[in-house]
């Protein structure tokens, strides 16, 4: 086997290796919550990410600089940690610590992920965690009641929103519009398949009953409206 060949298929291993350990992460962190080893999860994977970091440190560190997304998360957590510092609540500091812990573990992991590849994981698992739920919404079994029983996490929500296996309905909506919006970036190589995607994430966005994903919904709408429309004026004004 040829050092090229060798180092395609490592690569590749390593890239769905990682997929699995980031769709992995967000559902054990999830469960985690319900019989309390949240905490043992995050460092298990924090233990996880920081030799992948290491090995490629020069390259991760300049990324950390020169991605909009990691500054903005960093301008975030100095904010956070400034007014945790003055208001002097312990719990701020926990759920900031938390962030930052989350975001680095991603960050690491994600930079060893195909992305195409991923999403054939990603799409799926979100896929049939709503129709588990729509099939709650629709039947009243709670299916995943019994993580849920005798903790402080309810297992349907007043409003009736779809909650699936996560503890807030927002939560649930963030995973369904990273779905939804990947079709666009990486679709399937079906177009019916984008289509009935996107309908059922669009359905089950909507059946969140939450504000919040709601206006982001609309929001990341618009960007990509924007988005399509900057693409266009550059390639009318290339080809003029």
């Amino acid at each position: 086997m040829s050092k090229s060949l060798e180092k395609e298929n490592t690569k590749q291993w390593l890239s769905w290796t990682t997929t699995v350990l980031v769709v992995g992460f967000f559902l054990l962190i999830t469960i985690g919550s319900y019989i309390k080893i949240k905490t043992t999860v995050v460092i298990i994977y924090s233990i996880l990410s920081l030799p992948l970091f290491i090995a490629e440190f020069r390259r991760n560190l300049k990324e950390l600089y020169t991605s909009p997304l990691m500054l903005m998360w960093m301008t975030y957590c100095a904010i956070g940690l400034l007014s945790t510092i003055f208001i002097e609540k312990e719990k701020d500091m926990y759920i900031l610590i938390s962030e930052v812990t989350f975001t680095f573990i991603l960050f690491t992991l994600t930079r060893y992920v195909h992305f195409e590849d991923f999403f054939k994981v990603y799409r799926p698992f979100v896929l049939i965690l709503v129709l588990i739920a729509l099939f709650q919404s629709a039947t009243g079994i709670l299916v995943f009641n019994f993580l849920k029983e005798g903790t402080n996490f309810i297992a349907e929500d007043t409003t009736h929103g779809i909650l699936s296996i996560f503890e807030y309905r927002h939560y649930f909506g963030c995973y369904i519009l990273l779905a939804f919006f990947s079709l666009f970036f990486y679709p399937t190589k079906h177009l019916w398949i984008n289509l009935l995607y996107g309908a059922i994430f669009i359905a089950a966005t909507v059946m969140t009953y939450t504000r919040s994903i709601w206006i982001a919904f609309v929001f990341g709408m618009l960007l990509l409206i924007i988005f399509a429309l900057v693409q266009l004026a550059r390639k009318n004004k290339s080809g003029s």
